[in-house]
C-alpha cells in the first residue's frame, strides 16, 4: 500500500479516536461521575483538555513534518512519524522519500532592454539614415531659401556642407547628436542668408524632413538711414560748449530683408557682456576735443515690442573699426535692423569748453554666426576669430549732423 495512504489512514484513525474518547469523557462529566486519572470535573474543563490535547499534536506533526529532510517532506509521511504506534509498523526509509530540486527561473524572455548609445543599424530600414533640411523665406513662408549651409557631428572640429531642400544622405548612426548651421558658409562670411543653428538627432529613417526659415540677408546699401534732433526732425541738432541733447539714429532694411542675424540668442549665449539678443554693434565716433562720451544709449522705437526703451550696454568696439586721431570710438550692443524703421537714442554731451563744430559718424556692424578657426567651435560676433567681417561686407555709416 502506498505510504500517502497509510498516512491518511492514520490521520483519520487518530481523529476518530479523540473523538471517541471526548464524548466518553463529557458522558461521565455530565453525570457527576469520575474520569480516570482526571476525576470529576465539569463539560467546559473536559472541552478545554481535549482540545488543547489536539491541538497540540497538530502542532507537534508539523514540527516534525519540517523537521524532515531540510524542510520538505511529504505531509502524510511527516504526520505519521509523529505517532509511534503507527509509524512503527511503517516501513520508512528518508531515502524512500524522494527531494523536491530547487529550480531557478530562467530571465524572462519579454523583459524590455534599452539599447545603449547610438546604433549604426535600424531594423527593417533599407539604407542608412538621412536627412533633408528645407528651408523657407521666414518673412514670406511661401518662397524656398537654398544657401550653402554646414553641418557637423557634435563634439568633432570638421564641418561638412550641405544645401537646403538636398539630401544629406548617410548622415550617421540613429542617436547620434549633429549641429546643422543654416546658412553658414565657412568660405564665405559675408553676403549669406540669415539662418538658425540647432541640434539634431539622427532618427531611424530613411529621409527624415525637418523644416525650418531664414532671413535674406541686407548690404549696407540697402538699409535706410536718417538722423533726427531732439525735435525729431531730420535736421541738425546745434549744440553749445556744455550742453547736451537727446538725438535720434533710424535705420531700416529694404523689405524682406534683415542686417544682423536674428536667430543668435536662439542657440549661444551672451559673449563679453553683449547680449546675444543684440548682436549688432553700434559705434560712435566722436569729435575727441568738442565731445564726451555719451550719457545714455537706448533703443526708441522699435518693430520688436520688447526692445523698446531697453538701454543698450557699453561694449568693446571691434578690431575692424575704422579709427582717427582727432576722434574717440563708443560702441554698443545694438538690435538687428530690419525692414521696419528701428530708431536708437543718443544723449550726447558737449566738452564743457568746445561747442562742437563738425559732424560726427555713426557705425552699424552686423553680428552673425561663425567657426573659430582654431578650435572649430561656433561662434557669434560683427568679427571671426581672424577679424574678418561677420554678415554684412561693409556697416552701414550715418551722420550725426551737428551743425546747423
Amino acid at each position: 500500500m502506498p505510504i500517502e495512504l497509510i498516512g491518511i489512514a492514520g490521520i483519520a484513525a487518530m481523529g476518530v479516536a479523540f473523538y471517541l474518547v471526548r464524548n466518553w469523557m463529557l458522558t461521565k462529566a455530565n453525570s457527576g461521575q469520575e474520569i480516570p486519572l482526571v476525576g470529576k470535573q465539569k463539560r467546559e474543563w473536559v472541552n478545554a483538555l481535549t482540545g488543547g490535547t489536539l491541538v497540540a499534536a497538530v502542532l507537534t506533526l508539523a514540527v516534525f513534518g519540517l523537521a524532515e529532510q531540510g524542510g520538505y517532506v511529504t505531509g502524510p509521511v511527516a504526520l505519521m512519524k509523529a505517532i509511534p504506534a503507527i509509524g512503527a509498523y511503517i516501513p520508512f526509509s528518508a531515502a524512500a522519500v524522494p527531494s523536491v530540486p530547487t529550480t531557478t527561473l530562467p530571465a524572462n524572455p519579454y523583459q524590455p532592454t534599452t539599447p545603449s548609445g547610438p546604433t549604426s543599424s535600424c531594423i527593417g530600414l533599407a539604407q542608412t539614415p538621412a536627412v533633408t533640411v528645407n528651408v523657407n523665406d521666414a518673412q514670406k513662408p511661401g518662397l524656398n531659401v537654398a544657401e550653402a549651409s554646414q553641418y557637423r557631428k557634435k563634439g568633432q572640429s570638421s564641418w561638412s556642407a550641405f544645401m537646403p531642400g538636398s539630401k544629406i544622405s548617410a548622415i550617421g548612426a540613429a542617436g547620434e547628436v549633429y549641429q546643422m548651421a543654416v546658412c553658414l558658409n565657412q568660405s564665405a562670411l559675408t553676403g549669406t542668408c540669415y539662418g538658425p543653428v540647432f541640434d539634431y538627432t539622427v532618427k531611424c529613417q530613411e529621409e527624415d524632413k525637418v523644416q525650418k526659415a531664414a532671413y535674406n540677408d541686407a548690404a549696407n546699401s540697402d538699409v535706410t538711414s536718417t538722423f533726427y534732433n531732439e525735435d525729431e526732425q531730420a535736421a541738425a541738432q546745434s549744440m553749445q560748449a556744455g550742453s547736451s541733447a537727446t538725438v535720434f539714429l533710424q535705420f531700416e532694411s529694404v523689405s524682406d530683408t534683415v542686417f544682423g542675424n536674428p536667430y543668435i540668442g536662439d542657440y549661444l549665449t551672451d559673449v563679453n557682456g553683449q547680449r546675444a539678443a543684440y548682436p549688432n554693434v553700434l559705434m560712435l565716433q566722436l569729435n575727441k576735443t568738442t565731445m564726451k562720451k555719451p550719457d545714455k544709449v537706448w533703443v526708441f522705437q522699435s518693430p520688436v515690442s520688447s526692445e523698446v526703451n531697453v538701454q543698450l550696454k557699453q561694449v568693446g568696439c571691434p578690431n575692424i573699426a575704422d579709427t582717427t586721431s582727432e576722434t574717440t570710438n563708443y560702441c554698443y550692443e545694438a538690435p538687428v535692423i530690419r525692414d521696419s524703421r528701428t530708431r536708437v537714442a543718443v544723449k550726447l554731451v558737449a566738452d564743457s569748453n568746445h561747442a562742437p563744430d563738425v559732424d560726427q559718424t555713426a557705425f552699424v556692424y552686423t553680428g552673425s554666426f561663425y567657426v573659430n578657426t582654431d578650435t572649430g567651435e561656433l561662434a557669434w560676433g560683427v568679427e571671426d576669430n581672424n577679424n574678418a567681417k561677420v554678415g554684412s561686407a561693409a556697416a552701414e555709416s550715418l551722420t550725426i549732423d551737428l551743425t546747423p
